[in-house]
């Protein structure tokens, strides 16, 4: 992400400056006073040249006449500030032009001095704060109603949403600022194309990216904007880089070295080229291409330094060199946890456990195990909490508008029986049209409780999902069961390969999968993987039998389900039993209904698993029966307890609808 906002950046760092043609300021120069015409002239060299930026305001600066005039002048020796790398002076000049502007209305240089804030923030890092300060200034110009300021302001906002991994957002304020496109602005029209691009590019939805950044190129081209032709072409590299490419990423990395703005430019078209070539498997190209990267991005200490180490440890793990990739790895991981890069971070302990595992390296596997494990839970989790967020404020947003439009009925049916007396026919047509809003008002009232109850049994899940991985990944019990396959690595090696596969591919889907079912097909794998390992580190006896007629595997069914019902039968079942015990899994279909049978000849329910069933069987049982509610059949879940052990059989049709 890091180079992404180093590029797209430099595509709107100045955005809030203004681009009129010679011509137009000589005819307008005519109409206007002198300081007018000279703040418009230090306006126009914002983008170009900085000295002349400073000349020209400061010859307005003679010609003040009034406080709004004065607060122009300021925010523009702010601009000069900004660009001279003083962001103290530039926010107390903002600060100071602002309240002027306030008491003379000119939302423009309020804008403005918002829009600096903005990317005084945004240089700091703080992008969150840029965002709010952006918006600040669109919600200022817009009241202008000053369209080629309107439109600035709009690309200036949608690239802060970007910033903040908000897409679909910038993409919407974007597209929004197309409504503000107006001849004479090609050059603004090109800037927002090339984001637009630019943010599908990130999306990694690369044939959306093309046809924007096709129209920007033309655009930029014919307004000549050449500092933004390198942003542009390394734009059209990375999408045919997605594309496997290889020529025309070829010819688009070579357009952007030739408009490369500098050194620190020119280092991420070298990674690119580097990415190029290891999808290629040309690893030899892709070692010499991110070499240079590296030296660059180390003598300059750039924030992106760590993903040139990613890399770098994929090419070398590609040309089988695990030790040379360990040592970047090491590099990679020191420079993410110093910066909190939370994802890139997970990145590179992905990869290394990856070399710990193929060295049967335990030790350190176990180290890192620990550590990936926390991190991964952490970003769930917190990937969870923005997402009831936002459920939290479109729930709010439509009990909003129902609550208006409950208001607006009854305005109505009151104006209505004030006017009874015109005439029954307009009463009754008045009446009929108040039931039928009321009804659509009550219709979507369910509608809405209804999504929001499967929103809290979906973060039901995922709470299970996570309770279920600690305990089972419980600090303890991960030293216990690793410890044992240790030993065995070194006495009988593919067997505990084997095991340690089998860990692993339960850990991968209980950590990373966003889906909300899975193929039945995946969740057999998973559940033999966890009896396996439970057979053979259990302290009793585990016999297991999984049976499957099912002629399409790919059915969907709660993502989990089948793991977790066996997990339940293992551990308040055979664990702890003397003799152990039996599990049999059978999977059947009869007509178009599929039926799951998870029998256990264990413990049995005690009075207090069944006054507590867990999280786990009150989710599925909960699930579906409020996915009965939208389904035409039902599923059916039940739990019956025999003199020896439990029962569970799910009955789900073949067409059940979980979304």
């Amino acid at each position: 992400m890091n180079r992404f906002l180093l590029i797209f950046l430099f595509s709107v760092v100045h955005a809030f400056a203004q681009k009129p043609s010679d011509d137009a300021l000589k005819n307008k120069s005519k109409q206007k006073g002198a300081f007018e015409k000279y703040n418009e002239l230090a306006w126009k060299y914002v983008n170009k040249d900085p000295d002349s930026l400073y000349y020209f305001n400061e010859l307005s600066k003679k010609y003040i006449e009034n406080e709004e005039q004065k607060g122009k002048y300021i925010v523009l020796t702010g601009v000069d500030q900004f660009i001279q790398g003083d962001f103290d002076k530039a926010s107390q000049l903002v600060y100071q032009s602002m309240q002027l502007a306030v008491k003379t209305k000119d939302y423009k240089t309020i804008s403005s001095g918002y829009a600096i804030l903005s990317k005084i923030k945004n240089m700091e890092g703080n992008f969150e704060e840029s965002e709010r300060l952006s918006k600040i200034a669109l919600d200022n110009i817009l009241k202008t109603k000053n369209n080629p300021a309107i439109l600035k302001a709009i690309i200036n906002y949608g690239s802060t949403l970007i910033q903040n991994n908000k897409y679909e957002e910038g993409i919407k304020y974007y597209k929004l600022g197309e409504q503000y496109f107006y001849k004479g602005s090609e050059y603004e029209q090109g800037i927002l194309l090339m984001n637009l691009g630019s943010t599908f590019v990130v999306k990694k939805e690369y044939q959306n990216a093309l046809p924007y950044l096709e129209k920007s190129e033309q655009l930029l081209l014919l307004t000549k904007a050449e500092s933004f032709y390198y942003k542009c072409y390394e734009n059209f590299s990375e999408a045919y880089v997605g594309l496997n490419n290889k020529s025309k990423a070829e010819y688009y990395l070579a357009k952007a070295a030739q408009y490369s703005p500098g050194e620190a430019y020119m280092t991420h078209i070298n990674y690119i080229y580097a990415r190029l070539y290891y999808q290629f498997r040309d690893y030899s190209k892709a070692k010499h291409y991110l070499q240079q990267s590296i030296a660059t991005d180390e003598k300059l200490n750039a924030s992106n330094l760590g993903e040139d180490y990613i890399l770098m440890a994929e090419i070398l793990n590609a040309s089988g060199s695990y030790t040379d990739a360990d040592a970047y790895l090491h590099r990679a991981i020191s420079i993410f946890k110093k910066n909190n890069e939370e994802e890139n971070l997970k990145i590179s302990y992905d990869l290394i456990l990856k070399n710990y595992f193929q060295k049967e390296n335990i030790k350190e596997y176990l180290q890192y195990y620990q550590d990936h494990i926390q991190l991964a839970t952490k970003i769930d989790n917190r990937a969870n909490i923005l997402a009831l967020h936002d459920l939290d404020k479109r729930y709010k947003t439509l009990e909003k508008e129902s609550k208006i439009k409950t208001q607006q009925l009854e305005i109505q049916k009151a104006q209505t029986n004030k006017n009874y007396a015109l005439g029954g026919i307009a009463f009754l047509a008045m009446l009929l049209g108040g039931s039928f809003w009321f009804f659509k008002n009550r219709q979507k009232t369910t509608k809405l409780a209804t999504q929001n109850t499967l929103f809290s049994l979906q973060q039901n899940m995922r709470i299970m999902e996570l309770q279920n991985l600690n305990q089972q990944l419980d600090s303890h019990d991960v030293k216990n069961l690793l410890g044992d396959m240790s030993s065995e690595i070194q006495e009988k090696a593919p067997d505990s390969y084997k095991k340690m596969i089998k860990f692993l591919n339960i850990t991968k889907a209980s950590l990373y999968q966003d889906s909300f079912t899975d193929p039945v097909e995946k969740q057999l794998q998973q559940a033999e993987d966890f009896l396996s390992l439970q057979q053979s580190s259990l302290a009793e006896p585990l016999h297991y039998h999984i049976e499957n007629t099912l002629k399409d595997n790919q059915i969907e069914i709660p993502r989990l389900m089948l793991k977790n019902l066996v997990e339940n039968a293992v551990k308040h079942g055979i664990k702890g039993k003397e003799g152990g015990g039996n599990i049999t899994v059978s999977l059947t279909e009869d007509g178009h209904f599929l039926t799951i049978i998870v029998d256990d000849t264990g413990k049995g329910r005690t009075l207090k698993t069944l006054s507590n069933k867990g999280i786990g069987i009150s989710t599925y049982q909960n699930l579906f029966a409020t996915l009965n509610q939208k389904n035409k059949e039902n599923a059916v879940f039940e739990m019956t307890d025999k003199k020896q052990g439990v029962k569970v059989t799910i009955t789900i049709p073949k067409n059940y609808q979980y979304s």
